[in-house]
């Protein structure tokens, strides 16, 4: 008896929590046709570990970092990223893409840097012409020898999407 009163409780107060979360969001796996992306990352947290002692920074909003990813290829494995980050040099390079079922993600590989991820879940705003979910990523060691990981949250657009796939 108390069991089954507890389950009736449980569904009753998870159920509206669960349906507010799919109005918010829908799954869109359109996102993984996409030739073109517009991203752009508004709240950032950093880490810093010095000495193995962690300092965490509060999540802070930022302005002006906008990723475009281009020509990238329904099959392929690279494509172009244009990069304009306050206080670093705009330009264009390669990164590698690797497509999964939750997201596409892109892999920024350059010897005399940290590696640098971002993933642009399929997960949309519900709403018409919605943007797409994205996080950036990237693991810094200074030259005093700090490990110094930020994570930037943002959102993307598809600009356009692979000519092949418009008549689908």
């Amino acid at each position: 008896m108390i069991f089954g009163l507890l389950a009736l409780l449980i569904i009753l107060f998870t159920s509206p929590l669960h349906a507010a979360e799919e109005a918010l969001f829908v799954r869109d796996a359109n996102l993984l046709k996409a030739k073109s992306l517009r991203c752009l990352f508004t709240r950032q947290v950093t880490t810093n570990w010095t000495s193995w002692e962690t300092t965490w920074s509060k999540e802070a909003t930022i302005e002006n970092m906008e990723y475009i990813f281009a020509a990238i290829p329904q099959k392929g494995s690279k494509a172009r990223l244009i990069k304009r980050v306050p206080g670093e040099p705009s330009g264009i390079q390669e990164v590698f893409i690797i497509r999964t079922l939750e997201a596409l993600n892109f892999l920024e590989v350059n010897p005399e840097r940290p590696i640098h991820t971002t993933a642009v879940m399929v997960m949309r705003e519900n709403r018409e012409a919605g943007t797409f979910v994205a996080t950036t990523s990237q693991h810094t060691i200074t030259k005093d020898g700090a490990v110094v990981p930020t994570q930037s949250y943002g959102r993307c657009e598809v600009m356009a999407f692979n000519e092949e796939n418009r008549a689908s």
